[in-house]
């Protein structure tokens, strides 16, 4: 049997949460920013063979998988309050 093949629009709960971390820490919408925040927060609690291993499961191994990560979370798990040029997360 072969390796099972990862589906990029199911984000696991680890990648939500550094999404909107970076979303949070930065305020930004920019994926060129939150990308950049993203990987620095990954590098910075993982290491090694143990980074490799995390980025493999969490399907955040190269900048394009971030970015339709961040893609994918900004589209499923947020929404503009227009009414105040604001955004929320959806409650899940």
């Amino acid at each position: 049997m072969g390796k099972k093949e990862k589906n990029p629009e199911v984000l696991t709960r680890g990648t939500k949460k550094i999404i909107a971390n970076a979303i949070e820490k930065t305020g930004e919408l920019n994926r060129t920013v939150l990308c950049d925040v993203i990987c620095d927060e990954l590098c910075s609690k993982f290491s090694g063979d143990s980074l490799e291993y995390q980025l493999e499961r969490m399907n955040l191994v190269t900048t394009k998988d971030i970015n339709k990560a961040i893609d994918t979370y900004m589209f499923r798990h947020m929404k503009l309050n227009k009414k105040d040029n604001k955004i929320e997360e959806f409650e899940q």
